[in-house]
């Protein structure tokens, strides 16, 4: 009997509201209130809806997939995809399940497989988002699905996977020709082809991960092909510590006439520098040949104040350390001995963020003269 009261009051307050006389505001706005409330209080509340229950529900999708021993890990990341879409026949949900498989997918080293971004791609609901109108490609419509396509190449831009036919494909089938999604994929594959064979220093393959062959590549890029790369032993107990020295053939004959043009030179020891093979950063550091006129007094000043100079060789050490710089400098002074003559300024950094230090040697080069 409670339920019945609000409605059947309602119903009381319609019939009778024509005998509400016009001039009566007062009584016409208690009315439209008292209404107004009774019809919020008939309308059943919806039940709410858990985003965290399908958050929590994709998450075990992916790794219930993932703990399937028997399958690589491109077939368990491709087996969560065809779960969610054998769950969601008309792929509702899809723009949550897409986002959260985009963040996965470094769990499975997937980042730079072409077939698995196409994957993703598919669980797009086809022909949903196409344009309909002319108006719709000219200004198309903010649709959260089409940042998360733009999300999707733009990750594929990053790690330098070029969008293939079928990439294309399952764009205009989602989205259309002329939208946004399909724009940047030609774009991306313009750029792609364009500079593929544009850069001097092209690694082929992916990058090795021991540090010593790092170092060589670095040591390639900066002495050039006709460089000469040489190893040094390091007499140090980890196994991990390396020093590679190069020099091009101008800088090795200036090394073996060094000393002929005066009597003391001066060199500076600098760095370390930075250099970038693709994503990974490298450090290398380099012996120069200071000005005549700077001995004495004015080493520090022309270093304070950047001489320039030619540069007699670089060398990669692994760690970057001041015991194994004099290494470095005493297997160049065993092969040139007029670097025993050298009066060697160090001006490095202990670390690459370190704060610039100047490193005190004693003795020859290696440990002799030093400012």
């Amino acid at each position: 009997m409670m339920s019945r009261r609000p409605a059947i009051l309602l119903k009381y307050l319609v019939v009778n509201c024509k005998r509400i006389p016009h001039h009566c505001s007062q009584c016409r706005l208690q009315f439209m209130h008292t209404t107004t409330t009774l019809q919020q209080a008939e309308v059943p509340k919806s039940p709410k809806t858990h985003s965290s229950l399908i958050q929590v529900n994709y998450d075990a999708v992916i790794d219930s997939a993932k703990l399937n021993a028997a399958l690589e890990s491109r077939e368990q990341f491709a087996l969560a995809l065809k779960e969610f879409m054998s769950r969601e026949k008309y792929r509702r949900g899809h723009a949550n399940f897409i986002k959260l498989a985009l963040q996965r997918m470094d769990e499975f080293n997937l980042e730079r497989d072409l077939l698995t971004y196409n994957r993703i791609l598919d669980v797009f609901p086809k022909g949903k988002f196409v344009a309909k109108r002319m108006l719709d490609a000219l200004w198309p419509r903010p649709l959260p699905q089409t940042e998360l396509a733009l999300e999707i190449l733009t990750k594929m831009e990053e790690y330098g996977i070029r969008p293939d036919y079928n990439t294309y494909m399952l764009l205009i089938e989602v989205f259309g020709k002329t939208s946004l999604p399909v724009q940047k994929c030609r774009r991306i594959a313009y750029w792609f082809d364009k500079y593929e064979n544009a850069d001097p220093f092209k690694i082929d393959g992916d990058l090795p991960s021991d540090s010593f062959a790092l170092s060589k590549l670095v040591l390639q890029r900066v002495a050039g092909k006709g460089g000469q790369i040489t190893e040094i032993k390091v007499p140090l107990n980890d196994t991990d510590s390396h020093i590679i020295s190069g020099s091009t053939e101008p800088q090795l004959k200036l090394l073996h006439s060094l000393g002929e043009g005066c009597s003391t030179p001066l060199l500076h020891v600098e760095g370390p520098h930075r250099l970038w093979l693709r994503k990974l950063q490298q450090f290398y550091y380099s012996l120069r040949l200071l000005p005549e006129g700077t001995e004495g007094g004015g080493a520090e000043e022309a270093v304070e104040e950047g001489g320039e100079g030619p540069i007699l060789g670089v060398c990669v050490c692994h760690p970057g350390s001041k015991e194994g710089l004099k290494v470095w400098l005493g297997a160049l002074q065993e092969a040139y001995p007029s670097l025993g003559k050298a009066t060697v300024v160090y001006n490095i950094q202990e670390g690459p963020a370190g704060d610039q230090e100047r490193i005190e040697a004693s003795g020859s080069a290696a440990s002799g003269k030093s400012v």
